[in-house]
């Protein structure tokens, strides 16, 4: 409309248009995943990966992001393998979609976490940020909830629709930022 009316430059309509139909595009990829994830079966024939690895993989990936905002990483890895049989396309989506969401809420640092114990496999994503409003807390994880600052209400979905997928347990808190933790018993 704007081109029609002559209110906008074509080349800057255009560069507006494609930002748009990728925004729109990821959405829909993400909507579709959400649903193929709901009648989903794990893959019990999965070979266990090292999470340490998928998470730097996320890290690498949207580092981009958090260097535009300022917004530095830490790590508190075990120095061994954190070995999970997971997909690892299903593991580089919850993780990449909780790191998106930390840097977006983040002051300067987001913390990952990613340890093994006796019983479990824990990580957790937690960023320095404002945190999760109260009454936003008991419904982040519906699908497209929307809290402040939210985009589309699907990533939070999905995350928590991959970690029960594969047994696991996604949780959220504010302790000085939210904090995401997902534990998955061995």
């Amino acid at each position: 409309e704007g081109i029609v009316y002559g209110v906008m430059e074509p080349q800057t309509a255009a560069k507006v248009i494609l930002a748009e139909s990728d925004k729109l595009g990821g959405m829909v990829e993400d909507i579709l995943y959400l649903s193929r994830i709901g009648k989903a079966v794990p893959d019990t024939e999965a070979e266990p990966i090292d999470l340490r690895e998928v998470l730097s993989l996320c890290v690498s990936e949207q580092r981009a992001d958090a260097d535009g905002r300022g917004i530095a990483f830490r790590f508190d890895f075990d120095e061994d393998p954190v070995l999970l049989p997971i997909r690892e396309q299903d593991a580089l989506r919850m993780f990449g979609n909780l790191i998106s969401n930390a840097i977006r809420y983040a002051g300067t640092a987001v913390t990952l976490v990613c340890k093994t114990d006796r019983d479990s496999v824990l990580v957790s994503v937690s960023d320095d940020g404002e945190g999760i409003a109260s009454e936003d807390l008991p419904h982040i994880f519906e699908r497209f909830y929307k809290g402040k600052g939210g985009r589309h209400g699907i990533g939070l979905a999905i995350a928590q629709s991959v970690a029960e997928m594969y047994h696991g347990e996604l949780t959220a808190r504010n302790e000085g930022g939210a904090v995401f933790e997902v534990r998955f018993s061995k």
